[in-house]
Formats: structure tokens, sequence, C-alpha cells
């Protein structure tokens, strides 16, 4: 009871300090290691001493906690959720003493909420950038519409670094197990520091050509403006997904080198150049009809990024 009367003092100050539960909690472990109270422990302290309590003993209960959906109990999940927005059902269940399933039909009936992952953008969008966007999808849109083969005989193209390591998507790690197995473990690896950067290009048939940059280069407008004065589909800045290499080609290119290791650069290009033969025609071909999709949901988004 000494150690944990202790803890709670300690909790008290943090909160005093105005620290978040989560540094709270880091803080614990780094001073009390193994004896430290569980992280739902130190939230639901965390959390008592930030709505005002002062008293570090615990409280009375009689009889088990309530297990309806009371106006009180609403509250309490919704003030828990807005200060702690990762929190899972099981910790709302151990700080507010509500069983997990009441918590579950508050969370899903009663606050309309649901558990989404974050989708990453690649760039902050300024209105200036998404009204660019618009423009731009909607000059494809007028392309598409009165040049029927434009998609056919445009040409677009761009540059991406190869690895010669890039790790394995969690997907690409699950394995079959048995029923009773336990969870496959796999190391975290980083991308390698052995890198080369290839400049391609392609139409609706297929690659038209590549190039991988030399070894210190710098790859500037003065450079790029002499590969783009030979092949040129514009498209607006960070808009990975108007972009035809961005969408199509190096996603598909990079999913087959993922997992693989590579001990020198000419390897990397070896193996790139033969995975860019190996894609079928028809796949080029379906990239490009998608970009006249892509628009239309561009101008639908107002600019902004679309799923």
């Amino acid at each position: 009871m000494e150690k944990n009367l202790e803890q709670r003092i300690t909790i008290k100050f943090c909160v005093k300090l105005e620290k978040s539960a989560t540094e709270t909690f880091q803080m614990m472990i780094k001073a009390y290691g193994e004896l430290v109270m569980s992280r739902a422990t130190v939230f639901r302290w965390h959390s008592q001493f930030s709505s005002g309590r002062e008293s570090f003993d615990d409280e009375q209960r009689c009889g088990r906690p309530s297990t309806t959906k009371t106006d009180e109990n609403i509250a309490r999940v919704s003030a828990v959720l807005n200060e702690h927005r990762n929190v899972g059902c099981r910790l709302v269940e151990e700080l507010t003493g509500i069983p997990k399933t009441v918590v579950q039909r508050i969370i899903r009936e009663d606050l309309g909420k649901r558990k989404l992952c974050a989708r990453f953008v690649p760039h902050a969008l300024t209105t200036e950038q998404r009204q660019r966007r618009v423009s731009h999808a909607k000059d494809v849109l007028q392309m598409v519409t009165n040049t029927p083969n434009f998609l056919k005989n445009i040409i677009t193209g761009d540059e991406s670094w190869c690895f010669a390591y890039d790790p394995e998507t969690k997907r690409q790690s699950a394995q079959w197990v048995g029923k009773n197995s336990p969870r496959p473990k796999k190391l975290r690896f980083q991308k390698s520091k052995i890198k080369t950067m290839l400049i391609v290009f392609f139409d609706s048939q297929g690659i038209i050509h590549k190039e991988f940059v030399l070894p210190g280069s710098t790859v500037n407008a003065e450079f790029y403006k002499n590969v783009l004065d030979r092949f040129l589909l514009d498209h607006p800045p960070y808009s990975p997904n108007l972009s035809p290499p961005d969408y199509f080609l190096f996603p598909k290119l990079k999913m087959e080198l993922k997992g693989q290791h590579f001990s020198t650069i000419e390897t990397i290009q070896e193996v790139v150049t033969q995975k860019l033969k190996n894609i079928p025609t028809a796949d080029f071909s379906r990239a490009m009809e998608k970009l006249g999709d892509r628009a239309s949901r561009c101008i639908e988004c107002n600019g902004d990024y679309f799923e």
C-alpha cells in the first residue's frame, strides 16, 4: 500500500507539471521498473487527478459498478475518449469501472464513434495547391473527352529510389499457422543505405525509357529539364494519386522488391530492369485508363486527397 501511495503521489505531481498520461507512465517505468503500477491504473489516477481529485486513498465501493447505459456512464466514456483518443475498450473499462460490453455499446450506439487507422497523405495541401489539383484534373478530363486516343498517346514518368533492401509490408509477412501455433515473430528492419535512383517513362503500351541516375549526380531543375524535354506529362506537385508512376508503376515495382536483399547497386539495377520488363502491357493500359477516373474524383473532393 505504501508503494501504491508513493506512486499515486508521483502521478499527481506529474499532473501538476502538465504531463500527459502517457508521459507520466513512461517516467514511472524508469523510476519504478517492474514495480510500476499497470498502465490502466496510472491512466485512471491521472484522469482523476486531472479532474480535480485531491485524495490519494481508494474510494469505498458498494456493490458492482453500473452495467447500464446511463447518461452518467455515457458522459464518463466520452470524457475518456476525448482525453485519450487511442484508448481501447479494455482500458476504458479499467478507467471507468464500466464493463467492456457496455463501453462498446456506448461508443457505437450512443457516441456514434468507430476506430479508424490514420490515413497518411503526402503533404498538407494549401488552398492554392488544392485549386491547382482541380485545374489539372479538369484539363485531363477535357483532353479525355475531346481526344479519344488521349490516354493511349500520352507519356508519363517520374523518379524513385530503389533500395538494396526494402522491408516487407505486414501483409507480405503474414503466414499460415496452426490453430494453437504462436504468433510469428519478425525482426524490424530499416531500408538500406545502399540505393539507386530510377527514372522511368511509360505509356499505355509499356516502358518507353528508363535510366539510373549516376551516383553523386544531383537531380535538380536543370537535370530534370533535360529529361522532361524528351518525355512529358505534367502533373501538379504533391499529387501522387494523379501521377501514373506513383499510383501504379512504383508501387507495383516496389512490392516485387520488398523483402529481398541485394549486395550492390549494379544488382539492384539489373533486378529492377527485369521487373520492369515483366510488367504486362495490359497493366500499363489499365493504369492510363484510371487517370480520367482519378481526375473526376479529385474535382469532386475540391482538390483534396481522395481514397
